[in-house]
């Protein structure tokens, strides 16, 4: 016969996440936004008072490490495949604007 599951004692665990060179991450997908071909250099005429926008989709591959802290710590390592969304608004560069993790 199996034992019921124990009660909470209360204790709280923390966990955070952490990307390896975050900066450089942000600048290469940045980059890759702009070199991606198709795009043409027109945008679409929008009503007054809305800007018009280009969206360029990387994905890539993300690495880094997830902490859980508790009554006892671990860290463990990760590399995963994140979609990254960019944004560029006219005579703009594009900027990194959402992402997803696709795990």
């Amino acid at each position: 016969m199996r034992k019921p599951p124990q009660k909470n004692d209360g204790s709280k665990m923390m966990i955070g996440t952490n990307v390896e060179d975050p900066a450089l991450l942000q600048l290469l997908v940045e980059t890759l936004a702009e070199c991606k071909p198709g795009f043409t250099n027109s945008y679409k005429k929008v009503q007054r008072g809305w800007r018009s926008i280009k969206t360029s989709t990387i994905q890539t591959r993300v690495s880094g490490n997830i902490s859980f802290s508790s009554k006892r710590n671990k860290k463990i390592s990760y590399a995963t495949c994140f979609v990254f969304t960019c944004t560029k608004e006219m005579k703009k560069k594009y900027d990194l604007t959402w992402s997803s993790s696709l795990s």
